[in-house]
């Protein structure tokens, strides 16, 4: 039996962890689909994003055996050079795969500490590199894109893209000549059908937005949206609290909505509470500002739950499909989609939910991804880095 790939993955939260949304999405995915095809080892902290203290219940600082990989929660004491280079000696790996641009604990350190080991390096930027994203700490931000490009910090870097415009904002930064591999972040897989809607939809619409609580989440001017709804909306709002600033404006606009106007922040949830509250909803609704893949919006088509986005998303031509609308960012643009949705019958209803899972089934083949993931990583594995 062949020898299979060593995949050394370094990411600052991993499950049991999920606050951080999408990164980690991105590699438990990953690992779930390729699992038969790679060795896996992951490296990541002992704690969810924003926790004080770490996981109860996991054992820190030593290799632990899953049924499809291997990781290690390392405390911060061992998130150090020395711990490492030794973690890195135990696995050999013939990929070293890091999730985040600006991390310093599981991108930064772990790259200068092994940059000139005979390995070749692959980096994921998740949507960091985005123009809404950069704005947020700009100065130091920017200060670092320029400092890394002036010293060839990642001149021996390989990158993934999750699509065609972060392939553009990695050669904007990092040069036209940089490597880069274009390859859609694979998502859970469903069989999920679709229920009939039982309830009147004039009764009330219900929305259901899952994002962190963040300006580059937009969720000030989803608010503002339903300032301009007549009819009974509900909006459950799921996510981390991110920002307290940020929060404090948004709970001031959700104080002063009209009576018809009902919002329920009910804070984080795991992925499989995050099922029940999709199969609940009518619709799902993101107005980011930027999203290189949207975990979040494929999740819930993937549950037969029609989606209304910002265009600031991959995902277009939603409408041809009755899976929903991508719109330009404008009050009005979402008020009046939100009137239309809400006017639906029961059977223009149901037509929505089956053209979600047909928009799923026809824009994500699990099986062509898989197959690009296996040909990244073979080709990376087979030369190493000098």
């Amino acid at each position: 039996m062949p020898k299979k790939t060593k995949i050394l993955v370094f990411i600052d939260w991993f499950s049991p962890a999920y606050k951080a949304g999408g990164p980690i999405r991105s590699i438990v995915n990953l690992i779930d689909h390729c699992q038969n095809d790679f060795d896996f080892h992951v490296i990541t902290g002992d704690r969810d994003l924003g926790d004080e203290y770490p996981f109860k219940e996991i054992v820190l600082n030593s290799w632990i055996e899953s049924m499809n990989y291997k990781i290690i929660y390392l405390s911060r004491k061992k998130q150090n050079f020395n711990e490492f280079k030794k973690l890195f000696d135990e696995v050999r790996p013939d990929v070293v795969y890091f999730n985040s641009l600006f991390s310093y604990k599981f991108t930064l350190k772990p790259y200068r500490c092994l940059k000139n080991n005979e390995v070749n390096f692959l980096l994921s930027p998740r949507g960091m590199l985005g123009s809404e994203s950069l704005k947020i700490k700009w100065v130091k931000k920017n200060i670092f894109l320029r400092l890394s490009k002036l010293i060839g910090l990642f001149k021996n870097m390989h990158w993934h893209a999750s699509s065609e415009i972060e392939l553009a904002e990695i050669k904007r930064f990092y040069g036209k000549k940089s490597i880069v591999e274009v390859i859609p972040n694979l998502p859970v897989f469903s069989n999920h059908q679709p229920e009939t809607k039982k309830n009147n939809p004039k009764d009330s619409l219900n929305l259901l937005s899952v994002n962190r609580i963040s300006p580059i989440k937009n969720v000030v001017f989803l608010l503002k949206v339903l300032e301009k709804i007549e009819f009974n909306i509900v909006l459950n709002l799921i996510g981390p609290l991110e920002d307290e600033k940020y929060w404090n404006q948004c709970e001031k606009i959700i104080d002063n909505l009209p009576d018809n106007c009902s919002v329920n922040y009910l804070n984080e949830k795991d992925p499989e509470s995050i099922k029940k509250y999709l199969v609940k909803s009518d619709l799902f609704i993101s107005t980011s500002l930027n999203e290189n893949y949207g975990h979040s919006i494929v999740e819930a088509l993937s549950q037969g739950c029609p989606v209304l986005i910002s265009d600031k998303t991959p995902w277009k031509q939603l409408e041809k499909f009755n899976a929903g609308a991508d719109l330009p960012l404008k009050l009005d643009l979402f008020a009046e989609k939100l009137n239309y949705f809400n006017s639906l019958s029961v059977q223009e209803w149901n037509n929505y939910k089956i053209g979600a899972i047909e928009f799923f089934k026809k824009n994500i083949d699990l099986n062509d991804y898989r197959k690009m993931y296996i040909k990244m990583f073979a080709k990376l594995a087979q030369k190493k880095n000098i």
